[in-house]
């Protein structure tokens, strides 16, 4: 239900999205919805959370054989493409409910604080590592305005956006650690 529910949520928005479409995608009557969910919102919360774990997932430790620039290449190439795919969903309900559901707000909030500090810590790393002299907070806002800006490059230019665009911000990124 989580997925046919994100799909509908990602193509017509929530408050598009009725509770019945849900139902009517999902295969499952809405006595079933109202079992597993307390509210529309609920559901929400449920499926913003089902979209988060891979990205909790991707931020468990790595195998000790992959060294920090390849990490941080990594994760940039891992968030693009979340992104694109899912991870676009977060501002589009935070936007549409956040003024009204102070949890969902929190919610995305947390997951986008739990993201920053993670790239920052990878960042941090890498300079570390490089002994180079660059201002992390500025070189961690380009990479996430580039890669929340990706959904719109790809639908002016096409699916090869992806990949060019990612290439060449992890190759930016790589460059001003260097340097």
């Amino acid at each position: 239900m989580l997925i046919e529910g994100r799909r509908l949520f990602l193509a017509q928005g929530y408050t598009a999205t009725s509770v019945d479409a849900i139902c009517s995608a999902a295969g499952v009557t809405k006595g079933a919805f109202f079992h597993h969910f307390k509210s529309k919102d609920d559901f929400a919360a449920q499926v913003l959370a089902f979209t988060w774990q891979p990205v909790a997932d991707a931020h468990e430790p790595p195998p000790t054989d992959i060294g920090i620039p390849e990490r941080l290449a990594d994760h940039i190439r891992f968030m693009a493409e979340w992104i694109h795919d899912t991870g676009r969903l977060m501002p589009l309900i935070a936007q549409e409910l956040g003024a009204a559901n102070p949890e969902i707000r929190t919610q995305v909030g947390g997951y986008f604080a739990t993201w920053m500090s993670y790239l920052e810590n990878l960042l941090q790393a890498a300079v570390a590592e490089a002994g180079s002299e660059v201002n992390i907070e500025a070189l961690k806002e380009f990479i996430v305005a580039t890669t929340e800006g990706i959904p719109v490059v790809i639908n002016q230019f096409g699916p090869q956006a992806l990949t060019n665009v990612t290439d060449h911000l992890v190759a930016a990124v790589m460059g001003a650690i260097r340097n």
